[in-house]
């Protein structure tokens, strides 16, 4: 009896895991062809794009109709396809003019599954009026593209990055070293004008006194007077 039993429930397993199809490889999966080759074409770039460069893996699974809910279709198909742990699993019935988005365990803490459905139905309104379901599934893929980078913008905590100087701020570096070299150069060429005794004209003051005798001579030779700089007026000020 227990044999049986256990057949019985091995047996239900298999069949429910045989119901359960693989990932597909374009990340669409569309068994009845209701989406177009070009559009399936268009669809699968994006998705692949979006993966690699957000790191969150979506897939589209375009239905006529589902044996289940499509919420627990979409939460199986989550759990068979996702591997990065950050995936979404969409499961869009344009007949029935539903789709269900279902997150990962990780991401629904982002995002709830019920606002990624709206999102989805929404853009997918018009063209499903219109009766095309490649468009359909088109536009509300895209939308939802859109709405999936904004969330993981907002709540994702970006990657610290090493700054970098780059050419402009070289530039800018090179150009305030250039000009505050310039600066010191003319204040240097400055007070070295300033210093230079023999780069000016002295006017000498007429002599009052007989020139000092020395050396034996009958008169000194010159002429003699005192400079006076600002730094020993200052000193004798102070």
């Amino acid at each position: 009896m227990a044999r049986a039993l256990s057949a019985l429930l091995l047996l239900i397993a298999s069949g429910r895991a045989a119901d359960i199809p693989r990932a597909p490889g374009n990340h669409v999966y569309d068994p009845d062809f209701l989406v177009t080759r070009e559009a399936t074409g268009e669809i699968s770039n994006e998705l692949t794009k979006f993966q690699t460069s957000d790191d969150m893996s979506v897939y589209l699974a375009v239905l006529s109709a589902t044996s289940q809910l499509i919420e627990e279709t979409a939460e199986q198909l989550n759990q068979a396809w996702d591997q990065s742990g950050y995936g979404v699993a969409i499961v869009f019935v344009p007949r029935e003019r539903e789709a269900r988005v279902g997150p990962s365990p990780q991401f629904s803490l982002v995002v709830t599954a019920e606002k990624l459905s709206t999102t989805f139905r929404r853009a997918s309104l018009p063209a499903l009026k219109r009766g095309d379901d490649s468009a359909a599934a088109r536009d509300g893929t895209h939308a939802l593209l859109k709405h999936l980078a904004a969330v993981r913008v907002l709540h994702v905590e970006p990657q610290a990055t090493p700054f970098r100087l780059t050419r402009g701020w070289w530039l800018a570096i090179l150009g305030c070293g250039t000009l505050a070299g310039l600066v010191l150069l003319w204040f240097a060429a400055r007070h070295w004008r300033q210093a230079n005794l023999f780069g000016h004209r002295y006017r000498f003051p007429e002599a009052t006194t007989p020139a000092a005798l020395c050396f034996g001579a009958t008169r000194c030779g010159g002429r003699m007077a005192t400079m006076r700089f600002r730094a020993s007026l200052k000193s004798e000020d102070v």
